[in-house]
């Protein structure tokens, strides 16, 4: 009996593996054909238009408040921040598809997040993005689940020490049902942490506790709104915000795992409390 579970978890484990080498593979080389495909070097009409209109405002403004272009820069900041604010909305205006940005948008594609401030404006990009969608999210998806049921499994083990060693029971009991609690605990947990997280990161855009745990909660739920992006959806240019982008991206990769073995778990406790219930008697046929 041991060794046929051995070998299933060796089995899984393998199938786990390969999923993920697969995953990052195609998340890898679908950001390269994005970034060339999309990538023409050069800014859109509009917005170049609206560079120099800001560009001019700047040049007016210290020429008329005989201030430091710093100051009115730092104002000009201010004014677009609150107008954002204003219009409850946030307004990223950029196109670039360099290879960071690339990444992350195949991320937000087969985690079907989709944040949507930043998308493909040139025919042979969206033909790509159908393929690339048509594949990626069943495959993303395979990925997760495969997670989800490894940390289901953790879960399990974690039980059986506990009980057996802590509680001295010879045979747990309720096992799916607990597994299921401590699942949803964890998520529940999984917000908060990450409204932390991102509070640090994001507060010099603005961004308050609840901004981030809103955020989180719209990320890791694939509602994906883009009404809030992290960094405002801009490429990394230090190597502080370089490593929140990779953190930023193990946070939703087990954020999602864990929402995958919340419904693995679910099904499972289900189950398991329907046959601890009564059975009905009396009931018509």
């Amino acid at each position: 009996m041991a060794s046929t579970v051995g070998k299933e978890i060796k089995k899984k484990t393998k199938s786990l593996v390969i999923r993920l080498v697969l995953l990052t593979v195609y998340l890898t080389s679908g950001a390269a054909i994005f970034s060339a495909i999309e990538n023409d070097g050069s800014l859109n009409e509009k917005q170049v238009e609206v560079n120099l209109k800001v560009e001019e405002i700047k040049r007016n403004m210290t020429r008329s408040f005989n201030a430091s272009e710093n100051i009115i820069e730092l104002y000009v900041e201010h004014l677009r921040r609150l107008f954002q604010k204003h219009n409850g909305c946030r307004t990223y205006g950029h196109n670039n598809w360099s290879y960071y940005q690339s990444l992350y948008f195949a991320g937000s594609v087969t985690t079907t997040i989709g944040y949507g401030h930043l998308a493909p404006k040139t025919q042979n990009g969206r033909l790509f993005l159908i393929f690339f969608a048509l594949f990626g999210i069943p495959l993303n998806l395979l990925t997760l689940q495969s997670v989800g049921g490894h940390i289901n499994y953790g879960i399990h083990l974690i039980i059986k020490y506990f009980e057996k060693v802590v509680l001295k029971k010879e045979t747990p009991t309720h096992q799916h049902i607990k597994c299921f609690a401590i699942n949803l605990l964890l998520i529940t947990l999984w917000l908060p942490l990450g409204g932390i997280m991102y509070y640090y990161s994001e507060k010099k855009i603005g961004w308050s506790f609840l901004d981030c745990v809103y955020y989180c909660f719209v990320a890791l739920s694939t509602i994906g709104f883009g009404d809030l992006v992290p960094n405002e959806g801009k490429e990394p240019n230090s190597s502080y915000e370089q490593g929140m982008w990779i953190v930023r991206l193990m946070y939703l990769g087990m954020g999602l795992s864990l929402l995958s073995s919340v419904f693995t778990s679910v099904c499972s406790a289900a189950k398991q409390i329907q046959s601890l219930m009564p059975c009905k008697r009396g009931m018509a046929y």
